[in-house]
C-alpha cells in the first residue's frame, strides 16, 4: 500500500512540474498583459565616445501597459558612483499603444564608455517619483533595453533641434512626413529641462544645424545661456527665432535688432518690418504664402491633441503678410517670424506653413535621397579629404640616391644563397620536375620585393600643407577662422601637431577608403587615405605616415572694406589691410561678379562683369571651385577645405545668402602664405619640412553711396 501510494505521488509530481513547465509561457504572457507598467527600448549615439560640447541625442521607444501612465522621462548619465548630468522629458503612455520620446543630453567633458566606469541610466517615473522600468547602459554590464542608433545623422546630414511649445510639435509629425525619403534629416525636441545647457561652441562641428527657438523659451534663459546661442549663430549656426510678443528683444544678435514687430492696419496681425541696422546688413522680409489647397492631418502620434480634419483654405490674403524675415547674423544665418506659423492660419495648414516657413532653412538639395544619402555623403567627404592631402603627395617623391647597386646586390646574395637549397630539397623530396615552379616563385618574391622596397626605405623629407579659409563679416565685426593641416612624415611612425593657438578647436580628419578615387602616390596605387595615423592604400605598413587635422576658431577681423557706388553702374573698391600682392581679388554684389585689381594705397579697381561667373555663383561649392580654378595657389579644391569643416560650409552659404542683397557685397581673397599659416611643426620630426599653405578669405562688406560713411 505505501508503495503503491509513493509511486501516486512521484506521478502527481511529475505532472504537477510537467504542467507548470507548459503553462509557464501562457501564464508570462498572462502577467505581462495585466502589467499596468509602461516598457520601453532606447536608442542613444555619438557611437561609442560621449563626446564634450555635444548634444547625445536619446530616443526612447515606450509602449504602454495595462493601464494609462504618465510621467517624465529620466536620462542620467555618470560615472562610478557619481552622477554627472541628469535630464528630464515628459512622456504619456497609452495601453498596448507605442509612442517616442526624443531628448538631447549635454555633455560636459570627454569620455569613453570603455573607460572611467562610464554609464548611462534610463527610467520612466511617474507622477509620485516612482520608478516604473528602469535599465542602465555601460561597457561591462550591458542592457538590451538600450543600444547606439543602428544610423544616426553626423556631419554630412542635417539635424534640427526645437525649444519650447509651438505649433512645430504639432505639426512637425506630418511635415516630417514629406522628407521621409530624406535619411539625413533628423528632428530632435528640447524640453524645459535642458534650457540650461543650450549651444556650446562644440554643437556647431557636431552636426547640430538649425535651432528652432521660442522667444519666452530664450526670455527664460540667464544671460550666460543667451550668450552661448547668439556665440554659436555668430559663428554659422542657424537659427529660427519664433516671436510671441509685440516687442521682442532681438539687441542680443550681432549688429543689433536687424526688424521691429508692427501691427497690420487691416487684420490687427503682427508684421515685421526693417531697421536701419537689418537694411544695412542687407536683410529682407518676406510673405509666409498660404497653401494653395488645406492638406488633411493624420497622425496617430499622441503629441496632436486635436482630431484630424480638413479645413477649406483661407480666402483673406493678408494673414501671412511680412510674418517673416531673414538675414546674417555675425556668420550666421537667422530668420525671425513674427508669430508661430501654426497660428497664422487654420489648424489643418500647419504642416504646410511650417514646411514652407523651414525650408530655407533646412537646404534639402543637399540631402540625397534614400540608397543614394550614404554613398553620396561619404563619397564627397572622402573626396575632399583626398584633394588636399594627395596634393601634399604630388610634391613629395622618393630619394633618388638610393643606392640602386646595393639594392641589386642584396637580391643577387638572395638568390646565390637560396639557389642551392631550393636544388638539393627539390631533390630529396624527388620534385625536380617542379624545379621551374619554385623558379617562378621566386622570381615573383624578388619582384615584389624590388617593388615595394624603394617606398619602405623613403628617406625624403616631410611635407606639410596648410589650407585655411577665414571668414570675416566686416559689418558686425565678426571672423572665423578653419583649416586642414595635413603632411606626409619623412619618416614612418605617428606624429602628433605642435604650436596650436590655445583657442583651437582641434580633431582629426575623417577620411575613408574610396575605391573609384585611385590615384598614384610615389610606386603605390593609393586608393584613398585612411584615418589619421593610418597607412593609405592596401598596404598596411608604415610606408607613408600620414596625419590630418581640422581646427576652427574665432579671430579678430584683420581685414575691413566697404563698396562705393558713384552712381550708376560705377563703383569702386575699398580694402583696409589686404596686401597689394594679393593674388585674386573678387567682389560678388548681388548678380554681379567682379575682378579687382589694386589701384595704390587701400583703393581696387573693379574689371568688367563677368556674366559667366554670374550664372555661376550662387550654388556655394561651384563657387568655391571655379573661384579655385582661378587661384595660381591650387592644392586641391578651395571648396575641399570648406566641405571638410561643417561650420565653414554653412558659413559660406550665409554669406552667399547675404550677398544677393544689393546692400552688401562679398569679397574673396586669395592671400599668399604667412608664417603663422604654417607655424606648426610635427613632434619627433628633426628634419626641416617643406611646407606649403593657401591662405582663402570671404569678407562681407557694406554697399555705400559716394560721401557716405
Amino acid at each position: 500500500m505505501s508503495r503503491c501510494w509513493l509511486r501516486f505521488r512521484a506521478v502527481s509530481a511529475a505532472l504537477c512540474a510537467a504542467l507548470t513547465v507548459l503553462s509557464a509561457p501562457a501564464l508570462a504572457r498572462q502577467s505581462t498583459q495585466d502589467d499596468p507598467r509602461p516598457s520601453f527600448t532606447a536608442e542613444i549615439g555619438l557611437g561609442q565616445m560621449v563626446k564634450m560640447g555635444a548634444w547625445c541625442p536619446v530616443r526612447v521607444q515606450i509602449t504602454g501597459g495595462s493601464a494609462p501612465a504618465d510621467g517624465v522621462v529620466r536620462v542620467e548619465i555618470g560615472r562610478g558612483m557619481a552622477t554627472d548630468m541628469t535630464v528630464e522629458a515628459p512622456f504619456g503612455a497609452t495601453p498596448k499603444k507605442t509612442t517616442f520620446v526624443d531628448v538631447c543630453v549635454p555633455i560636459v567633458e570627454d569620455s569613453s564608455w570603455r573607460a572611467d566606469e562610464r554609464w548611462m541610466r534610463i527610467a520612466l517615473v511617474d507622477r509620485s517619483g516612482k520608478t516604473l522600468r528602469a535599465a542602465r547602459y555601460s561597457e561591462d554590464g550591458r542592457n538590451d533595453s538600450i543600444r547606439f542608433f543602428s544610423k544616426f545623422v553626423n556631419g554630412d546630414g542635417h539635424l534640427m533641434v526645437y525649444v519650447g511649445r509651438s505649433t512645430l510639435r504639432i505639426a512637425s509629425q506630418t511635415w516630417s512626413m514629406g522628407y521621409e525619403r530624406f535619411k539625413g534629416l533628423s528632428q530632435i525636441t528640447v524640453t524645459g529641462a535642458l534650457a540650461s545647457s543650450l549651444p556650446t561652441k562644440a554643437m556647431a562641428f557636431e552636426g547640430v544645424d538649425t535651432l528652432v527657438i521660442v522667444q519666452s523659451e530664450f526670455a527664460s534663459l540667464d544671460t550666460v545661456q543667451q550668450r552661448a546661442i547668439a556665440d554659436w549663430v555668430s559663428m554659422g549656426g542657424r537659427l529660427m527665432f519664433v516671436a510671441d510678443s509685440a516687442s521682442p528683444d532681438l539687441s542680443w544678435l550681432d549688429g543689433g535688432a536687424p526688424v521691429r514687430v508692427e501691427r497690420d492696419r487691416v487684420s490687427g496681425r503682427p508684421r515685421l518690418s526693417l531697421t536701419e541696422s537689418g537694411a544695412r546688413r542687407g536683410w529682407s522680409v518676406a510673405t509666409i504664402r498660404a497653401p494653395d489647397f488645406a492638406e488633411e492631418v493624420t497622425s496617430t502620434e499622441p503629441l496632436i491633441l486635436e482630431s484630424p480634419q480638413s479645413v477649406p483654405p483661407d480666402a483673406s490674403s493678408d494673414r501671412g503678410i511680412d510674418a517673416m524675415a531673414y538675414g546674417i547674423s555675425g556668420l550666421g544665418w537667422v530668420m525671425i517670424l513674427a508669430d508661430d506659423p501654426g497660428d497664422i492660419y487654420p489648424w489643418g495648414e500647419k504642416a504646410s506653413v511650417w514646411r514652407e516657413a523651414l525650408e530655407p532653412m533646412i537646404d534639402t538639395k543637399k540631402l540625397a535621397p534614400d540608397d543614394e544619402y550614404a554613398w553620396f555623403s561619404t563619397s564627397r567627404r572622402v573626396a575632399s579629404m583626398n584633394a588636399i592631402v594627395n596634393a601634399v603627395a604630388d610634391g613629395m617623391g622618393l630619394d633618388s640616391r638610393f643606392p640602386v647597386l646595393l639594392f641589386a646586390a642584396i637580391l643577387t646574395v638572395l638568390a646565390v644563397l637560396v639557389g642551392p637549397m631550393d636544388r638539393i630539397v627539390l631533390r630529396r623530396l624527388r620534385l625536380s620536375g617542379l624545379a621551374w615552379l619554385s623558379a617562378l616563385v621566386w622570381i615573383g618574391l624578388v619582384g615584389v620585393i624590388a617593388y615595394l622596397g624603394p617606398n619602405f626605405l623613403r628617406t625624403s623629407s616631410s611635407v606639410q600643407s596648410r589650407v585655411t579659409v577665414t571668414d570675416i563679416n566686416a559689418i558686425d565685426g565678426v571672423a572665423s577662422r578653419s583649416g586642414v593641416l595635413s603632411f606626409f612624415a619623412g619618416r614612418s611612425g605617428v606624429r602628433t601637431i605642435e604650436g596650436a593657438a590655445p583657442d583651437s578647436w582641434w580633431r582629426s580628419a575623417s577620411a575613408t577608403r574610396s575605391d573609384w578615387d585611385a590615384r598614384p602616390v610615389g610606386a603605390l596605387s593609393v586608393n584613398a587615405v585612411q584615418s589619421v595615423g593610418s597607412t593609405p592604400g592596401g598596404v598596411y605598413m608604415g610606408v607613408w605616415t600620414l596625419n590630418a587635422m581640422t581646427d576652427e576658431c574665432r579671430v579678430a577681423p584683420e581685414y575691413s572694406g566697404r563698396l562705393v557706388a558713384s552712381g550708376g553702374s560705377a563703383v569702386s573698391l575699398e580694402l583696409e589691410g589686404v596686401p597689394s600682392d594679393a593674388e585674386q581679388v573678387m567682389v560678388i554684389w548681388g548678380k554681379r561678379v567682379y575682378a579687382a585689381t589694386h589701384a595704390g594705397e587701400s583703393r581696387w579697381t573693379l574689371g568688367s562683369r563677368n556674366e559667366s561667373l554670374a550664372q555661376t555663383y550662387g550654388v556655394t561649392r561651384t563657387e568655391l571651385d571655379e573661384w579655385g580654378r582661378r587661384s595660381r595657389r591650387y592644392y586641391g579644391s578651395v571648396s575641399d577645405a570648406a566641405f571638410m569643416l561643417p561650420g565653414a560650409d554653412r558659413r559660406g552659404e550665409a554669406l552667399t545668402r547675404a550677398a544677393a542683397s544689393e546692400d552688401v557685397a562679398l569679397v574673396y581673397l586669395t592671400l599668399p602664405s604667412a608664417e603663422s599659416d604654417v607655424a606648426f611643426h610635427l613632434s619627433r620630426e628633426p628634419e626641416a619640412s617643406r611646407r606649403i599653405a593657401t591662405r582663402l578669405v570671404r569678407m562681407l562688406i557694406p554697399v555705400e553711396a559716394e560721401g557716405g560713411s
